[in-house]
């Protein structure tokens, strides 16, 4: 995560995801902008506050980004 830069999008083009039926997808790694994570800290705290649970600091690390996986191909191929 630290190699991104906010706003930076990393693209993994050749993954698998199953056990027993191997299926190709799409792994999409976006870090957020420093306003985004500032939001989303701000909805972290308040969380934590409202309903007593405390986030791990792996958790609060991860949620600097949005990763998606997806079955669709890249527009660019």
């Amino acid at each position: 995560m630290n190699t991104l830069e906010p706003g930076q999008v990393y693209e993994i083009t050749d993954a698998y995801i199953g056990k027993d039926k191997k299926l190709f997808t799409r792994v999409i790694i976006y870090r957020l902008t420093e306003k985004q994570l500032r939001e989303r800290k701000k909805k972290q705290v308040y969380t934590e506050s409202k309903k007593g649970i405390t986030y791990s600091e792996k958790s609060k690390r991860l949620a600097g980004m949005n990763i998606y996986v997806t079955n669709t191909p890249s527009l660019s191929t």
